[in-house]
């Protein structure tokens, strides 16, 4: 058992000692995987004071062996249901927590008839509040993935060419990263030609970039277990007049927002440094989303960085910082970096280039 997993588990059980609970069931496989180490799926974890057992099937065994030392390892014969419930009596369990928001309905009502008479009590985001710190691997683990999305990037910007396709992009995106030795695209990227940047989440299509186009591109990379989240919009030849202020502000609008950020602010105290900014220049119905959210093992986790956001910032939370503009028929700005809260306040960790000039690509 790696240094880094005794750790997260050791976590756990303060944080099952302040529930009173003897064990955690464990089901999400991101969770799965942030507690073992376990690349696969199909499997399960119960975290106890002192025990911490890894049921898998038989596609698995070897594999758990290999990548989770330090876990007893179960291969099930039966439903996973019926193991688990095995599992907690033959450790005494009296009372078992469970993911509440990961459990269907259906599998909840299973899980409950067949532990009896462990008791099962409900709990959420018990592993997802340890996962928002990231570790010093953890954020080496995101810049690597942040420097691979900025070399793509500066790879991409020769095709931006009229009578190029939205979808053509994406496809060269996914295989420059991939040529880099990366797993590929955190998740579709967004590609948006003109009046398609107003769509906070366009769906790549075969529209053709045309003279005067925008282009919006938010895109990630995965790679060693972790993700980067990136948006920049780009110009071809002139940025048209339209364009100009409103990306000024939404530029502006962002570093207000990293100026706030620091150990013990609220998220809704730095959603508001920008969100204000926008609504006094006239466009706030036109920022609908959120500001940020959490980035690491998966491109969206806690925190969550918005107007109903709770809680404050902590050292070592890596989260996005995204403000955006989008008017429907003519298109839309967002600009998107990923930010660490340090001790004495924030580190942007991505660089690629944001001010207006350097978006102008030239023919």
């Amino acid at each position: 058992m790696t240094r880094q997993i005794k750790k997260r588990l050791a976590g756990l059980r303060r944080r099952l000692v302040r529930r009173d609970l003897d064990a955690l069931l464990v089901t999400d496989e991101m969770n799965v995987r942030y507690l073992s180490g376990f690349t696969g799926d199909s499997s399960a974890v119960i975290v106890g004071r002192s025990d911490a057992i890894f049921i898998t099937d038989a596609r698995y065994t070897e594999q758990a062996a290999a990548e989770c030392p330090g876990f007893d390892i179960v291969t099930r014969r039966s439903r996973m249901i019926g193991e688990i419930a095995g599992q907690a009596g033959s450790l005494g369990i009296e009372s078992l927590g469970v993911e509440a928001h990961v459990l269907t309905l259906e599998s909840g009502g299973r899980l409950r008839d067949e532990l009896a008479p462990v008791k099962m009590v409900e709990t959420t985001r018990l592993v997802e509040g340890l996962r928002e710190r990231k570790s010093k691997q953890e954020v080496e683990a995101i810049r690597a993935c942040i420097d691979a999305s900025e070399r793509c990037i500066e790879h991409i910007r020769s095709y931006l060419v009229p009578g190029i396709r939205e979808r053509d992009i994406a496809a060269e995106m996914e295989y420059f990263v991939r040529g880099l030795g990366f797993d590929g695209m955190a998740f579709p990227p967004i590609v948006a030609f003109g009046p398609r940047g107003s769509l906070p989440h366009a769906r790549v299509t075969d529209r053709r970039m045309a003279e005067g186009d925008a282009v919006l591109i938010d895109w990630g990379v995965a790679g060693r277990g972790y993700c980067s989240d990136l948006t920049r919009v780009f110009f071809h030849n002139k940025i048209p007049d339209r364009f100009r202020r409103i990306y000024q502000i939404v530029l502006e609008a962002q570093q207000r927002a990293i100026d706030r950020i620091g150990p013990g602010v609220s998220a809704q105290e730095v959603d508001a440094a920008a969100r204000d900014y926008i609504a006094r220049t006239g466009f706030g119905e036109q920022f609908g989303h959120g500001l940020g959210h959490g980035i690491g093992m998966e491109v969206h986790e806690a925190p969550s960085i918005g107007p109903n956001s709770e809680g404050e910032l902590r050292r070592r939370m890596v989260f996005t910082v995204e403000p955006g503009i989008y008017l429907p028929g003519v298109g839309g700005v967002r600009i998107e970096d990923d930010v660490l809260v340090t001790s004495r306040g924030v580190k942007v960790l991505s660089d690629a280039p944001k001010r207006l000039n350097d978006m102008v690509i030239t023919a």
